[in-house]
């Protein structure tokens, strides 16, 4: 696989971009929680809790901790 040419400057920008996105509790938001919810019910987590431990785990990844 080619590498690609990437600098660091557009690297921040693009994170900065998706973390300020993800704060606004949106559709972005959403998505990564249905995401990291269908991983915890892949490996058995109890589904009553699924939701509430995937909006920690993003939370925490975005640093909204509460």
């Amino acid at each position: 696989m080619k590498d690609l040419d990437i600098k660091q400057e557009s690297l921040q920008i693009a994170t900065c971009k998706l973390r300020n996105e993800l704060m606004k509790k949106g559709d972005w938001y959403d998505g990564f929680v249905a995401s990291i919810s269908s991983s915890l019910r892949e490996i058995g987590v109890y589904e009553p809790d699924i939701e509430d431990i995937a909006k920690r785990v993003l939370n925490r990844i975005i640093g909204l901790e509460e």
